[in-house]
């Protein structure tokens, strides 16, 4: 459970985790349709797990690991995710993934996700250097330090639908999508945002959320002058 294990405890956690790398997690431990994942199964009998078993806090252990629910439940500013997934991996449904992706773009949280066509163990086994990077790129955050997360950012490619065959084979989103001298007092945020990876096309456009702001608390009823305009 290492991937969902990070997600999973990371996410409840905030105030401790500033970011994390998730290498092929399960994001919901129900198959969308029917079913359950299989990795808790032998704890009920190596059947498929429902809602009536429970942790230790009297929650179903379906609900309490269903990261899609949890991201569509949330107001939190959640730690920065950086996941890998495959399509052909036996161990973790693909179907699960592109719902989850699509909820933390619509919920405005920060993450990036690169897939590929491969089995569980060859996930991300070639991915290009700036993916590969993901895994000490995460040590960049701060609790202390706020970052734009990205949504409906133009260079995504498509996951599909949830059969392994449909949209983009191999595909990345958010990829590439950076940021430096933040400025964050007061009376004002500013920040420079970069898009930058082999075979970029642009411009890219994206819609940016603020998370984990520091300083810039802008009240209600503010003038347009002390609040940034939106950023595309």
């Amino acid at each position: 459970m290492g991937g969902c294990g990070t997600i999973s405890f990371a996410w409840r956690r905030p105030e401790l985790f500033a970011a994390l790398h998730a290498r092929v997690p399960i994001v919901s431990y129900t198959y969308l349709g029917s079913g359950s994942a299989k990795r808790l199964e032998p704890a009920s009998g190596f059947k498929p797990l429902t809602v009536d078993v429970l942790t230790d806090e009297g929650v179903p252990l379906l609900n309490r690991m269903n990261g899609l629910k949890f991201v569509t439940e949330t107001t939190a500013d959640l730690p920065w995710l950086f996941i890998t997934h495959g399509r052909q991996d036996g161990s973790i449904p693909w179907q699960n993934n592109p719902p989850f992706y699509r909820a933390l773009d619509e919920r405005g949280q920060g993450y990036a996700v690169y897939w590929d066509d491969n089995g569980h163990s060859q996930v991300a086994r070639d991915a290009p250097e700036d993916v590969a990077a993901w895994q000490q790129r995460f040590r960049r955050f701060r609790l202390d330090e706020s970052f734009p997360a990205f949504s409906n950012t133009s260079s995504n490619r498509d996951p599909g639908n949830g059969d392994p065959k449909d949209g983009d084979i191999i595909g990345w989103i958010n990829r590439g999508m950076d940021w430096q001298a933040i400025e964050d007092t007061a009376a004002r945020y500013v920040i420079t945002l970069l898009a930058d990876f082999p075979g970029a096309t642009y411009p890219v456009l994206t819609d940016v959320t603020l998370r984990r702001v520091q300083r810039f608390r802008p009240g209600p009823g503010a003038p347009p002058s002390a609040v940034p305009p939106p950023c595309r």
